[in-house]
């Protein structure tokens, strides 16, 4: 009868709209999966979280300097020069912003000495040789730390070096029959100037730049 294949046909119908209904989900379900983006997309539709970053990935740091021109690290190179050569007497001593460098007396008839760095570990840099300059033997133990610190900010003061910074400290006698210790400032502009000062820190005299 009509009424029963109006029937059929209706349920046909929308057992064909369900499927195409179904269809159309799967498909949009798809094309959605297909034109998000991959990199900020999970499966989940959730997005994911940066990477964190290792060890590998991490920038490397570069170790501080074991010896820098502080008062308390020049005190503890004294103590490690007397340790090593059992004295505190030298030739010459040189203290720069990462090391110093010394002039060890070598024992013999003739000056001899034996050129040492010291950055927190000895190295030696040159076997014994004549000692060319006047060759008098300095005992660091006259070397008055504390003062030396006050006359490197004298002489940054005085020395009319702008933005100038301390390059190096010689202890030596090369110009005076006592040791002098001598405070050196410069700046990028290759402008320097320097104080002498006595050991006990005594300032001798100025040496500021003159243009």
């Amino acid at each position: 009868p009509a009424r029963r294949v109006g029937g059929v046909l209706g349920g046909l119908g929308v057992f064909t709209a369900l499927v195409v209904a179904g269809v159309t989900g799967v498909v949009a379900l798809a094309f959605f999966a297909v034109s998000g983006e991959p990199d900020s997309v999970t499966s989940q539709g959730v997005e994911s979280a940066p990477a964190p970053i290792g060890s590998e990935g991490a920038a490397e740091v570069p170790e501080a300097p074991s010896f820098a021109m502080t008062e308390a690290q020049v005190r503890r190179f004294l103590r490690a020069y007397e340790r090593e050569f059992g004295t505190l007497d030298v030739f010459e001593a040189g203290f720069y912003p990462s090391r110093v460098g010394v002039q060890v007396p070598v024992r013999g008839s003739r000056p001899r000495m034996e050129r040492w760095s010291w950055n927190g570990s000895w190295r030696q840099d040159a076997e014994a040789s004549r000692v060319v300059r006047p060759g008098v033997i300095i005992d660091l133990a006259g070397l008055d730390v504390g003062r030396l610190f006050d006359n490197m900010a004298i002489a940054d003061r005085i020395l009319e070096v702008r933005r100038g910074e301390l390059t190096h400290v010689l202890v030596n006698t090369w110009t005076e029959s006592a040791p002098t210790v001598n405070i050196y400032v410069a700046n990028s502009f290759d402008e320097s100037g320097y104080l002498k000062t006595t050991m006990s820190g005594e300032v001798l005299r100025s040496f500021p730049y003159e243009p």
